[in-house]
């Protein structure tokens, strides 16, 4: 009877338990279930990840797209003055795609980056050149003068001016990719429209080596060369007098040198000649710099200008202004001590040598 019961209780025990081979076959059958979930896991994430970089580059480019027409048309505004041009320009070139492209060699490649600089560089022709034919034609860029652009009439004008001096800013979210692809060792390199228009330039007329991208060909057609030589002199002529405005005292003019402008201007620059005084020494280091900067930009224009064979020649007033401005001397106070006397002697120099350089061959 004792046996009878310990067998039953054992028949009982085991019965209720599971057979282990039944359970390591549910648990395999179960692991491959896992196993399928996690590839049709992969497989979702693979597929959001897709979804979520088309949504990125669509609403990218409808930004950047939003943002440029917004610009240029804020540009063709009429009732806009000079400063507000210079800001919509610059905003506008930050906003081309490439600038806000992301993506590294492992996934999206380099090469789409160079696709959207041919397209920057396509769409900035396209957009401007009907009006720079305008300008060639009517005979106002030759006589466009960074002195004389308000009113209505010279909307066109600020246009030029205000693209010809911002092409070269870049989006700082370009430190980004760059940084980024050095993580994975690729490099990519900082690029402004500015940029691809030197390059074409100077590798077209032989001064650089190096095959032309597709994106500098364009430029090397012939129109498109010719809007950018154009750009480039307005550039020089509009960052020298942007430097000129910070440096120089225009209200205290004397009758003498009223005179002299006057007769300048009647005469078409044949008699006469633009007066101003010299104020680069009273402004501080930060208005120093500031000048020296801008004129440093002009006279590398100019030499970009000399290096593909173009002869460079500074609007007629502004080249007035610079053959009449005093040298800047150091005015001698030494109420802050020698050290920035000589600072101040080192910018005079500089200043010097930056107007004698734009100068030179006129």
């Amino acid at each position: 009877m004792k046996k009878t019961v310990s067998a039953l209780a054992l028949a009982f025990i085991l019965a209720g338990c599971e057979n282990p081979l039944n359970t390591m076959g549910e648990m395999k059958d179960t692991t491959k279930g896992m196993s399928q979930t996690t590839q049709e896991m992969s497989v979702t994430t693979k597929d959001m990840k897709s979804i979520t970089n088309s949504m990125y580059v669509s609403l990218r480019q409808q930004a950047s797209e939003m943002t440029r027409n917004e610009k240029l048309f804020a540009l063709l505004d009429p009732r806009r003055d000079m400063g507000d041009n210079l800001t919509d320009a610059r905003i506008m070139f930050m906003a081309y795609e490439f600038q806000v492209w992301y993506g590294k060699a492992q996934g999206e490649q380099l090469h789409e980056r160079e696709e959207l600089i041919l397209h920057a560089i396509e769409e900035l022709y396209s957009r401007i050149s009907v009006k720079h034919e305008t300008l060639v034609e009517s005979g106002r860029l030759e006589d466009m003068s960074p002195l004389d652009l308000a009113g209505p009439d010279k909307t066109l004008e600020r246009m030029f001016y205000a693209i010809a001096t911002t092409m070269h800013f870049t989006n700082e979210f370009q430190k980004v990719l760059i940084r980024e692809n050095e993580n994975i060792g690729v490099r990519a390199q900082e690029i402004s429209v500015y940029d691809v228009i030197k390059s074409a330039l100077l590798k077209d007329a032989g001064v650089e080596p190096g095959e032309l991208s597709e994106a500098e060909s364009y430029v090397t057609t012939s129109a498109y060369k010719r809007l950018a030589v154009d750009l480039l002199k307005a550039r020089m002529d509009f960052l020298t007098a942007l430097a000129i405005k910070c440096m120089v005292d225009k209200d205290n003019i004397g009758a003498g040198e009223m005179a002299r402008g006057l007769l300048f201007k009647i005469s078409g620059g044949r008699l006469g000649g633009l007066e101003v005084k010299n104020v680069f020494a009273q402004g501080n280091k930060a208005t120093r710099e500031d000048v020296l900067t801008k004129l440093n930009e002009a006279i590398k224009a100019k030499e970009l200008l000399d290096a593909i064979g173009e002869r460079p020649m500074l609007q007629i007033e502004i080249k007035s202004i610079l053959e009449n401005l005093e040298l800047a001397q150091d005015d001698g106070k030494k109420s802050y001590g020698s050290a920035l006397s000589e600072e101040l002697a080192q910018d005079n120099r500089k200043l010097n040598d930056a107007i004698e350089r734009l100068l030179a061959n006129e």
